[in-house]
């Protein structure tokens, strides 16, 4: 019923926007043949404003539609052609109907000409396309992320993640200025839209203009162009918001951009679920990574004790009470002409609350037993980051990048659990430090040819203390009682070096040779205990659990590769040839494996708008695993340490990829396939029993996993609506163990979805999309899920003033087990905004949950289980913000 009342609100309103004259007609060039790639625009003679646009088709026929009377210029544009126009005019009140031919001259063009996306201009110059952000936004954009989501080629999901024709984009930069590298989200999350005038989408992108003049890359970022009023005085917003429930909002953003000093001022405090940082642990990951895909094969030190819980796929702020306390502040310095310096400094602390209950069914052959669980989740992280970037043309042939990063965070964690009517505390303090250097030097030693030196180095801390009480029954040792209280400490000193020479030559216009020799070496000590304390006899050590494991890896690698390129065909074919050796220290146990690892990609454009591309690619990686026990309390991810055992792993991938369209079409496809074979995981054995099910990683043999994903956009003139498809589809074939004995799994999760996006000539636009997702579980029997979300934004904006936005949400889910007829859910947010003219204020009532639903039932299904999850959500509220802008 929801659901087609949001269907039917949208055709009725869409065919009143719907224009009555027409022009159609056919373009051609001077021998006849159809000119497909053509634009005809429609502007008003008096202003030279744009009313209406068309593409022409692959016949070369074209018709648009508009139901505007006077004057007009038609004008039919095409690269490599003279542009040729004509002058029209629409009387009366009937509708009129016009044919208009063209026949196009060749011509030189320049290839910075402007491109039409209907009425909506974007600028293509060479590797960039330039989007004019005014054309496309209708008023209701707070900030970055909202202006980026309606713009044609750009996707940002629901995590954050950005990327441009099905590719993560590598950073978004403000006036060529980097501050967060793949931390972009910083800026898209917290930059208020108002302030971004244009947005460049940068093809073939790398920071080192001495290699961009070599070889041509697959990278791709966003640069933010700001509006004149940033430009040599201070620029910035400040909201200010209360609610209903005592909830506070308090945000802005301060800038300051001149010939030699950038500024970006960025704060936000909010107890309304709102995370403009994502998790602290991310961040500082993002910002220490650098291009190098061997330092990303490791992972920086992270917490080794932790626990959360899975939360559903709604938005965050309706799950959990999230306070949240920002600040940022970034420079950028240009010291010379050549010579610039970027500091970025993050400050930001999270409080994490939620509440769940959970009634958990395990089945698996002869075993059958129930949990059930009522959570309370309670955990507050404190960081700071600071990073300076030094970036140097020293001369006209060498390049100089060095970087140095620290980041701390302090966590503290506490969690009241009843289990099975047995009442268990938890509380996880801890600490983590991360410093992290990088330097890359590059010189030209001829027209073709350059040699890069590059180093890479991080030391890094962490602590965690751990306390349960009391500890759970049937645990794995004979110390724990019931009565018992368990505390264990675990500490990690880590560290990782890598240094790399690698040579480029470009032997001629269409082919490279490129070839790299390096080596890394990292360690990490760890050092577990545990204790167990009696009530009666105080503590004792539990050696299960307590000693001190010294990992260490080398790795020595050659890589070389030779790229056949032309315009429209390029061949990527290399070997990567590998020895890498592990050890651990304390038991002497060690490993050493040598590979020989091939490489191959082929690009082919099939024409102007087609483009196929196929890869195998293969690598190998040193991986610790835990050498006894990854406990799994209270069906939660806790992790107890005794060591650490080497292990090095392979992997091989396959796949492809098919894009049919441009930015400037009205119609965009873009599909892939991936296949990945790994003759070696890190599996887990299972012991399962009604209190405590106990994991244990173990090597297991042979797992596969494809992916498939089409995406199509298609624009419907006659509607003026965008429309999107999406599927995506994982499937996994793995082997895990239940009490030492093998289990084959299969996993498999489609998601298929369709979006609508209008861009009406009026007061009313709209954006709405239905989307499901399956999932199966085949185990010792099959396992079925299901989740589906249909959403409808509704944008309403009478005059410059007023705004007004809604959106209604309707989620469902059920598992095979627990089969809820009335598990759907419908949420419904709105916001009313009135600006005051030029004077820069605006006030705004939000409505959030305004059904006021508390409860949401989530169904889940594993491997050994089925369950069911009840969130408890935030309540219905009302608040109350104002803005300046100045």
């Amino acid at each position: 019923m929801e659901k087609g009342l949001y269907l039917t609100l949208l055709l009725l309103i869409s065919n009143l926007c719907i224009g009555q004259n027409i022009v159609e007609g056919s373009v051609t060039d001077s021998l006849g043949k159809p000119v497909t790639h053509a634009q005809v625009i429609l502007y008003s003679a008096a202003d030279s404003a744009i009313i209406t646009f068309a593409f022409v088709d692959g016949s070369g026929h074209y018709s648009m539609t508009t139901s505007r009377k006077g004057k007009f210029r038609i004008e039919f544009r095409a690269l490599g052609f003279a542009s040729y126009g004509e002058l029209l005019t629409f009387e009366g009140d009937s509708s009129v109907s016009i044919r208009v031919n063209a026949i196009l001259k060749e011509s030189h063009y320049d290839i910075s000409e402007v491109i039409k996306y209907g009425d909506k201009p974007i600028t293509i110059k060479k590797d960039t396309v330039v989007y004019n952000v005014k054309s496309f936004i209708n008023g209701s954009e707070q900030v970055v992320e909202d202006v980026l989501k309606k713009l044609p080629g750009i996707d940002v999901d629901d995590a954050g993640k950005v990327t441009y024709h099905g590719k993560e984009v590598e950073k978004v930069m403000v006036e060529d200025n980097d501050f967060f590298g793949k931390g972009y989200r910083m800026i898209t999350k917290n930059v208020h839209a108002n302030a971004i005038e244009k947005v460049e989408a940068l093809s073939n992108y790398s920071e080192n203009p001495l290699l961009k003049e070599i070889a041509s890359t697959e990278k791709v970022a966003l640069n933010l162009k700001l509006n004149q009023n940033s430009y040599e005085k201070i620029y910035g917003r400040v909201n200010l918001g209360y609610n209903t429930i005592n909830d506070h909002n308090i945000n802005t953003s301060l800038m300051n951009f001149n010939k030699r000093v950038s500024s970006l001022i960025l704060g936000n405090t909010n107890s309304l679920g709102y995370n403009p940082v994502g998790s602290s642990y991310e961040l500082s990951n993002a910002l220490a990574t650098t291009s190098e895909e061997e330092v990303n094969d490791f992972d920086f030190p992270d917490f080794m004790i932790k626990f959360d819980e899975y939360r559903p796929l709604l938005k965050r702020q309706q799950v959990n009470e999230l306070k949240s306390e920002m600040a940022s502040v970034n420079e950028a310095f240009k010291i010379s002409p050549k010579t610039k310096l970027t500091i970025t400094s993050v400050y930001n602390k999270l409080n994490d609350l939620f509440l769940l209950s959970k009634y958990q069914m395990y089945s698996f052959d002869t075993i059958s037993f129930t949990n059930i669980e009522e959570y309370r989740y309670n955990q507050t992280d404190r960081s700071t980051i600071v990073k300076a970037k030094l970036d140097s043309r020293i001369k006209s042939n060498s390049f100089l990048q060095y970087s140095l990063l620290f980041s701390t965070i302090k966590r503290s964690n506490f969690t009241t659990t009843n289990f099975n009517q047995v009442k268990i505390d938890e509380q996880l303090p801890g600490r983590q430090y991360l410093l992290k250097t990088n330097l890359a030097y590059t010189i030209k030693i001829s027209n073709r040819s350059l040699v890069q030196l590059k180093a890479f180095g991080y030391r890094g801390a962490i602590n965690d203390e751990y306390e349960l009480s009391p500890l759970p029954p049937n645990s794995i040792s004979t110390s724990w009682t019931l009565n018992n209280k368990g505390a264990q400490g675990v500490s990690n000193d880590s560290y990782m070096l890598l240094g790399i020479i690698g040579f480029k030559h470009k032997i001629d216009d269409i082919l490279l040779f490129n070839t790299e020799v390096g080596g890394i070496k990292s360690q990490n000590n760890i050092n577990s205990n545990f204790s167990v304390f009696d009530l009666n006899q105080g503590a004792s050590v539990d050696y299960n659990f307590s000693g001190l494991t010294r990992y260490s890896s080398n790795k020595l690698f050659s890589k070389t590769n030779v790229v056949f390129g032309t315009d429209n065909l390029n061949l990527n074919a290399g070997v990567v040839g590998e020895i890498i050796s592990c050890v651990e220290g304390i038991s002497g146990f060690k490993t050493s494996k040598h590979f020989i690892l091939p490489q191959l990609e082929f690009k082919w454009r099939v024409n102007r708008l087609s483009t196929v591309n196929l890869f195998y690619s293969s690598k190998a990686t040193p991986v610790p695993y835990n050498q006894v026990v990854n406990n799994y309390i209270l069906k939660r991810n806790n992790y107890m340490y005794k060591g650490l055992s080497p292990k090095v792993l392979s992997m091989y991938i396959w796949g492809g990829s098919y894009m049919l369209g441009s930015v400037n079409t009205r119609f965009f496809l873009n599909s892939s396939l991936m296949y990945m074979y790994e003759p070696e995981f890190i599996g887990q054995n299972s012991l399962l029993s009604p209190n405590l099910i106990i994991t244990i990683d173990t090597v297991a043999k042979n797992r596969t996993s494809f992916m498939s994903n089409i995406e199509l956009n298609y624009f419907i003139k006659l509607l003026r609506t965008n429309v999107k498809f999406t599927y995506l589809n994982y499937t996994y074939e793995y082997i895990n163990f239940l009490y030492g004995q093998a289990q084959r799994n299969k996993s498999v999760s489609t998601t298929t979805g369709i979006e609508l996006r209008s861009s009406f000539y009026s007061f009313f636009n709209f954006h709405l999309g239905y989307s499901i997702t399956q999932g199966r579980m085949v185990s010792n029997k099959s396992k079925q899920s299901f989740y589906d979300r249909l959403f409808c934004n509704l944008y309403l904006k009478p005059n410059d003033r007023i705004s007004f936005e809604m959106l209604g949400e309707v989620y469902g889910n059920q598992n095979s087990m627990f089969n809820f007829s009335s598990n759907s859910y419908l949420f419904l947010s709105s916001r009313l905004t009135y600006n005051f003219n030029k004077s820069g204020w605006s006030f705004s009532i939000d409505g959030f949950n305004l059904f006021d639903r508390r409860l949401y039932h989530l169904a889940l299904v594993s491997e050994y289980y089925y369950s069911t999850t009840s969130y408890y959500l935030v309540p219905r509220y009302l608040m109350a913000s104002v803005s300046f802008r100045f």
